[in-house]
């Protein structure tokens, strides 16, 4: 299984990190994976996985899936050796697997788990938890909070609960707090309105993060997909490619990566504009990787 991580430094733990409620500077990273249709488009499916800084986008490793397997299969190899105290890993429901979680515990890490039905009952357990009354006996903690955000013409209220109830009875590694997420949003032009309710679970105690940190890190998940894998494929074509060859595809991926990081490192927020300013020139794309100083 073969390994490709960006190369340059770029400096950014301090925009990836929440603090904990005991002032711990805890490290976020999203793990997902991502298909190269381009790739895949010759009878050669190609999927990487790949780990990635919150809010930073700066992709610290991608590997490849084996033929026949999915994403499940690599995940534990690519957190081996990246993922130790201090540092909180997100997911989405694909990725929730209790061998994944055991993993994370053992290498002194945190996760936080998205469930959906595809973990039917543990689904259906974290919804009755959160249905049912609390229990004073119990001494479960809890906390909420809510944020309100208006843009591109609608309105979203986004809730996170969180609460120890149940963790002793949902036998999960490590598991310290089960999480309620319900986003509202309304389309202001119409009225139009829909409700999404999502549950998931973390190994973080409720006296490390509150709510406020746990959304937080909830919404930075979707860094990985909005900030480099929606790039890589609208900005820089990657599902256009043909190459299939071996390990091409995956090795074209870090590139990209790669590039992202480094403009971005640049302070450029709109990639698509540094194509271009860097594609009118080759002293300027010279100057960016630092074969030439400025201006030569």
């Amino acid at each position: 299984m073969a390994y490709y991580t960006c190369s340059i430094a770029v400096v950014a733990e301090p925009h990836s990190a929440v603090i904990s409620s005991q002032g711990e500077i805890l490290h976020v990273q999203a793990l997902d994976g991502k298909a190269v249709r381009g790739a895949g488009a010759h009878g050669q499916p190609t999927h990487l996985v790949s780990l990635v800084l919150h809010t930073s986008a700066v992709t610290l490793a991608q590997v490849a899936v084996e033929q026949k397997r999915n994403e499940i299969s690599a995940a534990p190899a690519l957190l081996q050796g990246r993922a130790g105290p201090g540092t909180v890993t997100t997911m989405d429901a694909r990725l929730t697997q209790r061998g994944l979680a055991e993993q994370i515990e053992q290498q002194g890490d945190y996760y936080v788990m998205v469930v959906k039905r595809n973990q039917r009952r543990l689904y259906d357990d974290l919804r009755l938890f959160f249905q049912l009354s609390a229990i004073v006996a119990d001494h479960a903690q809890s906390d909420r909070v809510q944020t309100v955000t208006k843009g591109h013409g609608r309105l979203e209220t986004r809730t996170l609960e969180c609460s120890t109830a149940g963790t002793e009875h949902l036998v999960w590694p490590g598991m310290a707090q089960i999480v309620r997420r319900t986003c509202e949003h309304t389309v202001i032009k119409t009225g139009k309105h829909s409700i999404e309710v999502s549950y998931g679970m973390t190994n973080l105690g409720s006296d490390e993060v509150r709510a406020a940190d746990l959304e937080a890190v909830w919404r930075g998940h979707w860094t990985i997909k909005n900030r480099k894998h929606y790039v890589r494929d609208v900005t820089l074509d990657e599902d256009q490619g043909q190459a299939d060859c071996g390990s091409t595809p995956q090795a074209l991926a870090s590139l990209r990566n790669a590039l992202i990081d480094l403009m971005r490192q640049h302070v450029w927020n709109n990639l698509a504009d540094a194509l271009r300013q860097y594609g009118a020139s080759v002293a300027r794309v010279r100057a960016l990787i630092g074969a030439c100083p400025p201006g030569l």
